[in-house]
C-alpha cells in the first residue's frame, strides 16, 4: 500500500526536456494579438481614476524634486501633494510610468486615456504569463507543461477580464509571477547579476504592493537553508545575498517616493495601514450581509474555490497533496532536489498568505482580488499536479495522449464560456456557487457592465440630456470616461433623491440601502444576462413628463440671477449610517438655473461645520451638483449626506451654492442654510 500511494504521489520524473518555440512564440503571439484587439472593449472599473491619481501624484513630486524647471505654469496645479493625498502610502511602480507615458503621448481626453491604461495593464498581465511559462518550462522540463501553466492563467475567467483594467491586484500578481521566476534562476545558479536582476523584481513588487516583501523573506530565508545544507558555496551565498539585499533596498527605495522622507517609519507606516486597510465597508457574501472587518474565516477558500475553474483546483488539490508526501517522505530534509525545493516553496507562497489574512482577520472585500498574488504559485502548483498525473503513466502514450486531450476539452469550454460572456468575464462562478448568484455573492462590484448598458441607453434614446440614476452600490460617474466626448456629454447623473428618466442597478449593496427592484412606476428597459444570471438591470419611468428637468446651459449666470436664490432646511434623517439633510432652493428669478453648463460652470452645492464659535472647521465640500433645474419662481428639493465622522456635536452645518470658477452665492449676498447640529 504504502508503495502504491508513493507511486502514485511521487512518480519519477523528469519527464524528458522537450522544447517547441515556434509553437510557443505562436500561441504567445496570439495571446498578445487578441489583448491588442480586446483591450479597448472593457469598462472603467471604479478604482482606476483612483490609481491615475496616484501616479499623477507621485510623479509630480519625482518632477518637483529632480527638475522643477519642467513644471511650467498651472500644468501641475490640480494635482494634490503628496504628503496631503490619501492614499500616498501606495506603491506606484506601475503607476508612475504609466502616468509618464500619458502626458509624453500628450493624452487629453479621458476616453484615450483610460484605453491607454487599460493596453498598459495588459501589457503587465502579459509579462506575468509569459514568466508563468517560464518558471513551470524551467521546473518540469517541459514546453507542454509551461503552456499548460500558461493555459490555465490565461483561461481563468476573472483574470483574464481583469488583466485589462486592474492595475492594482493584476499588476501585483504579475509581478509576484516575475519575481518568481528570478528567485528560480537565482537560486538554482547563484551569481552577481541574478542577484541584482531578482533584486530589482522583488523591489517591483515591493513598490506595486507593501506585500512584495513576502518575495525578499522568501529568498533569504532558501538561501541561507541551502548555505547550511552546503547546496550552495558558503561564500557565494554571502556575497549573493548582500549583492541581492543592497539591489532590493535600492531599488524599493527609488521607485517608492513616499520613502524617500522617511524611509524606515513611512515603510512601517505602509505596512501596517497594508495589514488593517482602511476600509470597513458592507460584503454580500453567501446571502448574508458583513462587514469588511468581520468576515468568516472561510471568505477566501470559499471565493477561490467557486471562482476557479474546478479542473484547476483539482489539479492544484493534486499538486498539494504530492508536494506535501514528498516532503513527508524526506523528512527533516524537507526536499531531495531543486525541483522538489521549488515545489515545497510555491505552496509555501500559496498557503501561508491564504492563512496570515484569516488569522489576522484582514479586511477583504470585492471577492478575493486582494489575493490574486497568490494565483501565479496556486497554478504552478496545480501543473506539479498535471505532472504528477502523467507520470503516472508515462509508459502509456494513449492515456497521456487522452490526457491532454481532456485537459484541450476543458481549456475549450473555458475559452468558448469567456467568449460568449466578452467582456464580462470578471463575473465568472462556476458550478460551486449555485444560481441567483446576485443575492449570495458579490457581483459586478467594479461597475463594468456599466458601459454596456449607457450605451444601450444612448443608442436608444435620443434627447439631448438623458437623466439616469445608480440605485446600488456602482460608479456611473466613472462609467462616463470611457465613453466618447459626444455620448459623454449626453448623460446626466443624478443623485438619489431625484427622478431620472432611468434608474440602473447592478445589485450591489442595494439590499442593505433598502432599494427596491424594479422601482415603483418603472418599467425594464435593458437587463445584462451572463450565463444565465442577471447583473444589471436598467428601468425606465412610466411617465417621462414625471422625470426630473435637467438642462445645460450655454452661458455663465450672472450674480444678479443668483441673488433671487434662497434656502429652506427641511428636515434630517438618517440612512445607511449617514445624517439625511434635506432642503430646499427656493428660485425667484424668471427664468430657470440649469443643472448643467457647457461653458464649464456648472452650480454646486457646498456644505461645511462651523464649530461652536463660529469658526470654520473644515474645507467647502462642493462635491454635489444640482439634482435638477431650479424652475423660474419655483423650488428645488435637495438632499446631502453627512458622514458622521465629520460631523461637529454642538457645532452647525453650513449649505451654500458655488457657481464653478466665478463665484460663491454667499460672496454676492445670498445668506447660506445653516443648521446647529446637535
Amino acid at each position: 500500500m504504502k508503495n502504491t500511494i508513493k507511486r502514485i504521489f511521487m512518480p519519477r520524473l523528469p519527464v524528458p526536456a522537450i522544447s517547441r518555440p515556434a509553437l510557443v512564440l505562436l500561441l504567445f503571439a496570439a495571446y498578445f494579438i487578441l489583448g491588442l484587439v480586446i483591450h479597448s472593449d472593457y469598462g472603467v472599473s471604479w478604482d482606476e481614476p483612483v490609481s491615475r491619481t496616484n501616479g499623477m501624484v507621485n510623479l509630480k513630486y519625482i518632477v518637483e524634486k529632480v527638475a522643477p524647471s519642467l513644471i511650467t505654469g498651472d500644468s501641475a496645479k490640480n494635482i494634490p501633494e503628496l504628503h496631503s493625498w490619501q492614499d500616498k502610502d501606495y506603491g506606484v511602480a506601475f503607476e508612475v510610468p504609466v502616468a509618464a507615458l500619458e502626458l509624453l503621448l500628450k493624452l487629453k481626453d479621458s476616453e484615450d486615456i483610460y484605453i491607454f491604461r487599460h493596453l498598459a495593464t495588459f501589457l503587465a498581465a502579459f509579462i506575468g504569463a509569459v514568466a508563468v511559462y517560464a518558471s513551470a518550462r524551467h521546473l518540469y522540463k517541459d514546453y507542454r507543461f509551461g503552456l499548460l501553466a500558461v493555459g490555465m492563467l490565461v483561461l481563468s475567467p476573472r483574470i483574464f477580464a481583469e488583466s485589462f483594467y486592474n492595475s492594482k491586484d493584476i499588476v501585483f500578481m504579475a509581478s509576484i509571477a516575475v519575481a518568481i521566476y528570478t528567485m528560480i534562476i537565482f537560486l538554482s545558479r547563484p551569481g552577481f547579476s541574478s542577484a541584482v536582476m531578482h533584486g530589482f523584481f522583488c523591489a517591483f513588487a515591493i513598490d506595486v504592493r507593501i506585500m512584495g516583501v513576502m518575495m525578499v523573506l522568501c529568498t533569504i530565508g532558501l538561501l541561507v537553508i541551502r548555505v547550511l545544507r552546503r547546496e550552495t558555496a558558503t561564500g557565494t551565498g554571502f556575497r549573493c545575498a548582500a549583492a541581492f539585499a543592497g539591489a532590493c533596498c535600492a531599488f524599493t527605495v527609488l521607485m517608492f517616493p513616499f520613502l524617500w522622507d522617511d524611509l524606515a517609519g513611512n515603510f512601517l507606516l505602509a505596512f501596517s495601514n497594508m495589514a488593517k486597510f482602511r476600509w470597513d465597508g458592507l460584503v454580500l457574501y453567501m446571502g448574508e450581509i458583513h462587514q469588511a472587518s468581520k468576515l468568516p474565516w472561510h471568505y477566501i477558500p470559499v471565493w477561490i474555490l467557486i471562482t476557479t475553474p474546478p479542473l484547476f483546483t483539482a489539479l492544484m488539490g493534486v499538486g498539494a497533496f504530492s508536494t506535501i508526501r514528498q516532503a513527508w517522505s524526506n523528512k527533516l530534509g524537507l526536499w531531495s532536489n531543486e525541483r522538489e525545493m521549488f515545489d515545497l516553496v510555491n505552496l509555501a507562497l500559496l498557503m501561508i498568505p491564504i492563512a496570515a489574512v484569516i488569522a489576522l482577520s484582514s479586511v477583504l472585500y470585492d471577492g478575493w482580488r486582494q489575493m490574486y498574488f497568490v494565483y501565479p504559485a496556486f497554478i504552478l502548483i496545480a501543473t506539479k499536479g498535471a505532472v504528477t498525473i502523467f507520470g503516472l503513466f508515462k509508459e502509456n502514450r494513449k492515456i497521456q495522449n487522452l490526457l491532454w486531450a481532456v485537459l484541450l476539452l476543458c481549456g475549450a469550454y473555458n475559452g468558448y464560456w469567456m467568449w460568449a460572456s466578452h467582456p464580462l468575464q470578471n463575473v465568472y462562478f462556476n458550478f460551486l456557487a449555485g444560481s441567483d448568484w446576485k443575492n449570495k455573492f458579490e457581483l459586478d462590484y467594479w461597475g463594468l457592465a456599466n458601459r454596456e448598458a449607457l450605451q444601450f441607453i444612448l443608442d436608444n434614446d435620443n434627447s439631448p440630456v438623458i437623466t439616469i440614476s445608480a440605485d446600488s452600490q456602482t460608479p456611473l460617474e466613472t462609467t462616463l470616461l470611457i465613453l466618447n466626448r459626444k455620448d459623454r456629454n449626453r448623460v446626466a447623473i443624478l443623485p438619489a433623491e431625484a427622478t431620472p428618466s432611468y434608474r440602473l442597478t447592478n445589485y450591489r449593496q442595494s439590499r442593505s440601502m433598502g432599494l427596491t427592484t424594479p422601482p415603483e412606476n418603472h418599467t425594464l428597459f435593458y437587463r445584462k444576462q451572463v450565463d444565465g444570471e442577471t447583473i444589471l438591470s436598467v428601468y425606465k419611468i412610466n411617465a417621462p413628463q414625471k422625470a426630473a428637468r435637467v438642462t445645460r446651459t450655454d452661458r455663465a449666470y450672472s450674480a444678479d440671477e443668483i441673488r433671487g436664490i434662497s434656502y429652506r432646511y427641511d428636515g434630517r434623517s438618517v440612512r445607511d449610517g449617514k445624517s439625511i439633510v434635506d432642503f430646499k432652493i427656493n428660485h425667484h428669478g424668471l427664468l430657470p438655473i440649469s443643472a448643467l453648463s457647457d461653458v464649464g460652470k456648472p452650480i454646486h452645492i457646498a456644505w461645511r461645520f462651523l464649530d461652536a464659535s463660529g469658526k470654520p472647521v473644515s474645507e467647502w465640500n462642493k462635491q454635489k451638483g444640482l439634482p435638477a433645474d431650479i424652475p423660474a419662481n419655483g423650488e428645488l428639493t435637495v438632499e446631502i449626506a453627512i458622514n458622521p465622522k465629520n460631523e461637529i456635536r454642538g457645532g452647525t452645518l453650513q449649505i451654500s451654492m458655488e457657481q464653478e470658477s466665478a463665484f460663491w452665492a454667499h460672496d454676492i449676498g445670498v445668506q447660506p442654510l445653516e443648521i446647529p447640529w446637535k
